[in-house]
């Protein structure tokens, strides 16, 4: 848990296989605990730890990796 929003992000990494591809996709999301809301994601081809770095950075305000997305909650 977190006193205020921004103060602990926590991040995973969930490998997904897509239909009819043998190819694998990563997706890496940073989590607020201090109301659960995902506040970055990227996704990648490659499921090594510290390969997608755009999560947290996203939060923090630092220019992201071309192919990560943000969402912010309204």
């Amino acid at each position: 848990s977190a006193a205020a929003p921004g103060e602990v992000l926590v991040t995973d990494i969930t490998e997904f296989r897509l239909p009819d591809d043998p190819r694998k996709v990563y997706l890496s999301p940073a989590v607020d605990l201090f109301d659960g809301d995902v506040a970055a994601f990227s996704e990648t081809a490659t499921g090594r730890a510290g390969s997608s770095p755009a999560a947290p950075r996203a939060r923090c305000g630092a220019p992201a990796p071309r192919a990560s997305s943000a969402r912010t909650r309204r």
